[in-house]
């Protein structure tokens, strides 16, 4: 449904996130898919279907704002602190659209050496605003709490 609402333009990114709706519903989608099938009732259906494509899109606009909420907050922090280079506000803008990331996807996208990227998210951490992600392997990984709980929060 996504990708369809991108292609005929309605979205002009694919932002919506249904699948959750319908999951925590399975039952019930099944139960109207059946009677689509068994009877005809395509009414129920679609009101069922329309239903959750706007609770999902409700779910998806408040989500976003929080995230506007959360970078503004984060960016912020980096005003209130010492570190005063566009490229620590580009990596608040890059942890909010990368929910984790590793030192060289830094140094990639935001084109600056190994070394700065590493001093940036070191910087970033010590402000409290990223963090480290201990998965217990060689590349390390970072992320920021608070986009990750405003991503998982159900």
């Amino acid at each position: 449904m996504t990708m369809q609402l991108v292609q005929s333009g309605t979205l002009t990114e694919p932002t919506l996130t249904v699948s959750p709706w319908f999951e925590a519903r399975r039952t019930e989608y099944y139960d109207r898919l059946f009677e689509v099938s068994a009877s005809g009732d395509w009414d129920s259906w679609l009101a069922f279907y329309a239903t959750g494509l706007a609770d999902s899109a409700v779910a998806t606009r408040d989500q976003m704002l929080e995230l506007v909420r959360v970078r503004s907050e984060m960016i912020e922090v980096v005003k209130g602190s010492a570190l005063r280079a566009a490229t620590a506000f580009n990596l608040v803008d890059y942890a909010v659209a990368h929910p984790s990331f590793t030192i060289r996807q830094v140094e990639r996208d935001l084109e600056v050496s190994y070394a700065r990227a590493n001093r940036l998210v070191e910087q970033l951490c010590d402000l409290g605003l990223l963090r480290a992600l201990n998965l217990g392997g060689v590349s390390r990984r970072f992320h920021s709490p608070e986009i990750l709980r405003v991503l998982t929060r159900a």
